[in-house]
């Protein structure tokens, strides 16, 4: 998988990072997140492979790097957009910030058994706690 892609827009092509966002005018120098992992695209395209092998699209919950720590996140399938059939997108997020991925993670699991839900673990463990 290529680590950039180039989307043509009417102002010219812009050039981003699939990593971390990153984005910049085809030409000029992409400068990439402090928080750039390279490979992070990636671990989200299997994470999300993985949550669209549940059935029915029911609700899930698992948890993420935010910028202030580890947070749980609620996931609702929303298919409300016909062109993409359907997407993930969190509906929730923990009110706090947990310092390590365990933290986070054990509310997570709190959370799921208390709305009834799946909680699913990142794809990649080892390489979610190499992000903090």
């Amino acid at each position: 998988m290529e680590r950039t892609t180039i989307i043509k827009t009417e102002f010219g092509d812009i050039v981003t990072c699939n990593d971390c966002g990153a984005y910049a005018p085809k030409g000029t120098p992409l400068e990439h997140y402090i928080s750039c992992v390279p490979g992070e695209a990636k671990k989200w395209e299997e994470f999300y492979e993985k949550a669209n092998e549940l059935e029915n699209k029911v609700p899930f919950i698992t948890i993420y790097l935010a910028i202030a720590g580890w947070k749980a996140q609620l996931m609702v399938w929303n298919d409300e957009d016909e062109e993409l059939g359907g997407f993930w997108e969190p509906a929730q997020v923990s009110y706090w910030a947990y310092p390590t991925p365990e933290e986070a993670e054990c509310y997570a699991k709190d959370w799921a058994a208390a709305e009834d839900v799946e909680y699913i673990k990142p794809t990649n463990k080892k390489e979610v706690n190499n992000n903090v």
